[in-house]
């Protein structure tokens, strides 16, 4: 992997995801966070609102794994909010990111949190997922901000608007990897992205000891798609975008 830098000035990140999916004791436990977690969030959350899956009846969304883990509620925050489910909990920070030491700190005040409820029995998953923009006038001077070569039969697919999704299973760990060009990105205040879409997410599975040392556990997933969306970046795009290096 190339030196990676601590991060760019001209920030990319449209938007950054943590998620921790677990089983609970109980199957309403999003029923149950809300009053056990705001309290201790209310100074910078708003009160918990209903979203569109609290409305799905409990076994139609169990029963199907598309819908399993939604969140059924929702706390915000001035830049950050929490989303609870009954097998998953989200901590979201759209654009601006504040930053990795201030998401770290508030995934790790969620985490905490969460297992002091008593509520939770395992922890089937957790992973981190950033979406990036890089904007381009077209798809071609888009791609060529990565470094992606591919053909398909005699076709030279960077001559195309291509649209990539690999798998990469490394250290333990499955990386999402998608490559979208000419997509358009829309935050909750109607604000548009436009550009090449570079999304990593990040998962850890197998997590049986993952309460033991959640700080450190969550740094390898962090570090990990820091290296991988790096390794992605020319080296021609990391220096027009400002690298800061420590």
């Amino acid at each position: 992997m190339k030196r990676v830098p601590v991060k760019l000035a001209q920030d990319l990140i449209v938007e950054a995801i943590f998620e921790i999916r677990f089983v609970g004791k109980v199957p309403s436990v999003s029923d149950l966070l809300p009053g056990l977690l705001y309290p201790r969030f209310r100074d910078r959350y708003q009160n918990p609102e209903r979203l569109p899956f609290s409305e799905f009846p409990r076994e139609i969304q169990e029963a199907d794994p598309t819908f399993r883990y939604q969140p059924r509620l929702r706390i915000a925050g001035e830049q950050t909010a929490i989303l609870l489910g009954d097998r998953s909990a989200i901590v979201n920070c759209p654009k601006p990111y504040i930053g990795w030491s201030k998401y770290r700190a508030l995934i790790l005040e969620v985490i905490g949190a969460l297992h002091e409820t008593d509520l939770i029995t395992s922890v089937e998953r957790y992973s981190v997922k950033y979406l990036n923009v890089i904007p381009g006038p077209t798809f071609q001077e888009q791609l060529k901000a990565v470094n992606f070569s591919a053909h398909l039969g005699n076709y030279k697919l960077t001559e195309w608007p291509t649209s990539v999704r690999t798998e990469i299973k490394e250290d333990g760990l499955i990386n999402i990897v998608e490559v979208q060009p000419n997509s358009v990105i829309t935050n909750r205040q109607k604000e548009s992205f436009r550009g090449l879409l570079v999304t990593v997410d990040t998962i850890a599975q197998g997590t049986d000891n993952f309460w033991a040392n959640p700080e450190t556990n969550i740094d390898k997933i962090h570090t990990k798609e820091k290296e991988i969306f790096f390794d992605l970046l020319t080296r021609e795009t990391i220096e027009k975008c400002g690298p800061v290096w420590e």
